[in-house]
């Protein structure tokens, strides 16, 4: 009885700790200053749940320091929230499981993405990517972000190619036109850019960068 008894302690110590260890891998373990880690699209963790940064402000308050203004995305409820850090403060970043795939269709408010090697099939929500989405084009290249095996998000490579399709005539200042890209976003471009032309786009930023 001894015996059995402390066999089965060891394996729920054993237990115990593979699924510390798997908490560690999804919610984070590195923690950063609030002005290195809160940037556009840096993943983070807040009340032990997965959030995206989706914009920041930056200021300062007088002698006491600065401070840095986010809008979080709760990555599993979908929910927005503006949170506000010193800027010295500690912030916990998040380690989510990254897959990556090739965007395939779009199943009506499903995005369907393929894994690159075994070619099984993920399905997301729109409503989860919305802002990625607009850059999402068939057969592109991302990342599926999955917490505890969930699909929860995509990641962008930060500078993407595109066609554009249209131009709605000048529209900016210093000769700048809105274009339409293939993916169905828009953006300002140089008025020396045309329709059928491919251009680099800043998806962090939402900027034309040059042409591709």
């Amino acid at each position: 009885m001894l015996a059995r008894g402390l066999l089965a302690n060891s394996l729920a110590l054993v237990c115990r700790q593979r699924l510390t260890a798997g908490k560690r891998f999804f919610s984070g373990e590195v923690k950063e200053r609030a002005l290195k880690l809160i940037k556009p699209r840096a993943l983070i963790t807040h009340e032990n749940a997965p959030h995206r940064v989706t914009k920041i402000q930056q200021g300062k308050r007088g002698k006491g320091g600065g401070f840095v203004k986010a809008l979080l995305k709760n990555l599993i409820s979908g929910s927005t929230f503006e949170k506000t850090y010193t800027s010295d403060e500690m912030v916990e970043g998040c380690n989510l499981e990254k897959i990556p795939c090739t965007y395939s269709w779009k199943d009506g408010h499903e995005f369907v993405m393929m894994h690159e090697t075994t070619f099984e099939e993920y399905r997301i929500e729109q409503s989860i990517i919305s802002g990625e989405d607009k850059y999402l084009v068939e057969g592109e290249a991302v990342r599926l972000l999955r917490f505890q095996g969930k699909p929860i998000g995509v990641e962008l490579p930060n500078v993407m190619e595109f066609t554009v399709v249209s131009m709605s005539g000048r529209e900016g200042r210093g000769g700048t036109s809105l274009a339409t890209l293939n993916s169905g976003a828009t953006v300002m471009v140089p008025d020396f850019i045309s329709e059928g032309q491919r251009i680099k786009v800043n998806t962090v930023e939402d900027t034309y960068q040059e042409r591709a």
